[in-house]
């Protein structure tokens, strides 16, 4: 995401963690290491499958072996199931569809067995409660787990939580700027400005709101003078919106190196 902002701090936790888990030597048992996870909560709409997607991309040269994302489908009516999830992801990993164990508990032990030497990066995305994301931990190994939750999954033991509150007053604005472009934002910042005030710093009503005013035809008119246009626009299509732009991935995605 090209005009990504903000979550400095988060993104160097995330790093901290990267670096821990990339020094375990595959080649010594004992130093197999427990596997790090993260946990990535808050409400809807507010960065955080943006901010696993962007450390993923940052973090690709401590993980070789792969990024890989999994879409749990966490609010959907029936939330991805565990042995489902990880049949995607061992498929993912290489398994063939013949090779891959019928039991979840089987699938799990594989799945654990094979990340022991891997350097990897996994993304579960939009997860639903704990117990569906337990067996898809990697017990030991190289690996970082990075999970995303409206839900702060304060069930789950030896994870790093990390809780995200809405964008800094200039990291909105900021955010803004890229969307609807530098020279019409300077040309209006009391309105950019406003408009982050009214989508109360939240990057989903910020991109909907930004990419509306980008859509209207040049010359552009002042921010402030469409405010109104786009912000009443967000609550109503806010849920519509919201599923189109987090639409489930069908399997778990490996994420291409850069």
């Amino acid at each position: 995401m090209g005009d990504f902002t903000g979550r400095t701090r988060e993104l160097r936790t995330l790093r901290d963690l990267a670096i821990r888990a990339a020094d375990h030597d595959t080649t010594i048992e004992s130093d197999a290491g427990t596997a790090v996870v993260a946990a990535i909560s808050g409400t809807a709409g507010n960065g955080k499958t943006a901010l696993a997607v962007r450390a993923a991309g940052q973090l690709a040269d401590l993980f070789p072996d792969g990024r890989f994302h999994l879409d749990l489908r966490g609010m959907d009516p029936v939330p991805l199931d565990p042995g489902t999830a990880l049949s995607r992801l061992l498929t993912a990993l290489g398994v063939a569809e013949q090779r891959i164990p019928a039991g979840e508990e089987d699938r799990a032990g594989h799945y654990r067995a094979l990340l022991r030497g891997r350097r990897c990066l996994i993304i579960l995305d939009n997860a639903a409660y704990e117990s569906q994301v337990r067996s898809l931990l990697p017990s030991a190994g190289p690996v970082m787990v990075l999970i995303t939750s409206r839900r702060p999954l304060a069930g789950l033991e030896g994870v790093r939580r990390i809780p995200l509150a809405h964008l800094a007053t200039e990291e909105a604005a900021e955010l803004l700027r890229g969307i609807v472009g530098a020279e019409r934002a300077q040309a209006d910042p009391d309105g950019v400005a406003r408009v982050a005030s009214l989508c109360e710093n939240l990057p989903l009503a910020l991109r909907i709101a930004g990419n509306r005013l980008q859509a209207r035809p040049s010359p552009f008119p002042p921010v402030s003078g469409a405010i109104f246009h786009c912000f009443r626009h967000i609550t109503i299509r806010y849920r519509r919106l919201w599923a189109v732009l987090t639409s489930p991935v069908r399997g778990a995605t490996v994420m291409p190196h850069r």
